[in-house]
């Protein structure tokens, strides 16, 4: 071949590698650099990191952008070679996808690449032992940033990604054993896509992709929920998205207590609205603050016509009491009074007001209402016929 020398002299290493994981291929600058490694495996050539890596890419199944990064390449003495390049998907119509690591063979550039290595091992030191939790996700074909939210959503949890980065505090949030590495555990076995995790990534996009205290649910190692309190942030490069990254709280006991107290609210309010008595909830203004359902079965109002109201429109609460006491100076008192019905009658009610709680003033209270009946209400009642 005519151009054959200046192939075979070119500062760049290229190496083919198949879906076996073996290394089919390699030029002359890449055994000049790493050595004979036809027919080797990628774990014998290249370190755990960097075979790991090329590993993902091969998994995608077909071609690809090319995905940057520093290559590790093991001798066999012992010694790492540490090379700037990128790894693709590459091949030829009927032929099984081969993966293409090409590596820039640079040995003035050399003390800048050993630089670089030796900031990001000291980075990775640093994350992996401090005590909060930090996180990447790397997406290996980057998502594409110029359609709608939606679709952005769906390239997130559909596009090939995976964990980098993550230190022994995510490991712990997540509960994973000592044993088994985080970073290889394929990202939707702990952030699968979900309604909640969808408003979760919808954030982060409307933010910015900046944004402090989002919340996602996620899955622990054994497959209970947890939820998670993130900051995020992003690396893009133009209109594509190359990783998310930050870092997590767990929050999980806060929530559950949330959604306790919100199943008793819910399960209170089942509870006064079956109580077949009336119910009023007034501030120290008398402005109605809340009633169950009972009241506008006795009295025919909306509740939407009563709330935040004065309650005297249908209540006179302001009767004089013993010593000139006005009505919010008792711990309790009781009395008969007709209320006011929407029709513009009224009904002869027992009508009992208490304050809310331990504080002192008072500044809130409840009134129950039980309607009184005469002799003949009595009887109609007792014979099961809806009164007159």
């Amino acid at each position: 071949m005519q151009y054959q020398r200046i192939f075979e002299q070119s500062p760049v290493a290229i190496v083919l590698i198949n879906a076996a994981r073996r290394i089919v291929e390699c030029n002359h600058g890449a055994m000049k650099i790493i050595g004979e490694c036809r027919d080797q495996a990628v774990e014998d050539i290249f370190d755990r990191q960097s075979a790991d890596l090329i590993a993902a890419v091969l998994s995608r199944g077909q071609t690809s952008d090319p995905l940057r990064a520093c290559f590790v390449s093991v001798r066999s003495n012992g010694n790492q070679v540490r090379l700037h390049g990128c790894v693709d998907l590459v091949g030829e119509p009927g032929h099984e996808p081969l993966a293409r690591v090409t590596m820039l063979v640079d040995t003035i550039g050399q003390r800048w690449i050993d630089k670089t290595f030796h900031d990001e091992q000291l980075l990775r030191r640093m994350a992996r032992t401090v005590t909060e939790a930090m996180w990447s996700i790397e997406f290996l074909e980057p998502v594409d940033l110029s359609v709608d939210a939606d679709d952005i959503v769906r390239q997130i949890f559909e596009k090939d990604r995976r964990w980098a980065l993550c230190n022994d505090a995510m490991a712990r949030l997540y509960e994973f054993p000592e044993d088994l590495d985080f970073n290889s555990t394929p990202v939707d076995r702990v952030f699968p896509r979900s309604p909640e995790n969808d408003v979760f990534v919808k954030q982060i996009i409307a933010s910015g992709y900046c944004i402090d205290n989002a919340l996602s649910i996620d899955f622990r190692h054994d497959g209970s929920s947890v939820y998670v309190e993130n900051t995020v942030r992003a690396d893009i490069e133009g209109d594509r998205l190359l990783r998310l990254w930050g870092t997590a709280r767990d929050v999980t006991i806060f929530h559950e207590e949330q959604n306790r107290l919100q199943r008793q609210i819910l399960e209170m309010s089942n509870i006064l609205a079956a109580i077949p008595g009336g119910i009023l909830v007034i501030d120290r203004q008398r402005k109605l603050l809340a009633l169950n359902p009972a009241v506008e079965r006795l009295l025919g109002w909306k509740a939407e016509e009563l709330l935040g109201k004065d309650v005297q429109k249908i209540i006179d609460i302001e009767k004089p009491l013993p010593g000139g006491r006005r009505w919010y100076g008792c711990d309790w008192q009781r009395w008969s009074t007709a209320v006011l019905k929407r029709s513009g009658e009224f009904m002869s009610c027992d009508v009992q007001l208490a304050p809310v709680g331990d504080d002192s003033p008072a500044e809130k209270f409840v009134i129950t209402l039980r309607q009184v009946l005469n002799d003949a209400q009595k009887s109609t009642e007792n014979s099961g016929k809806t009164p007159e």
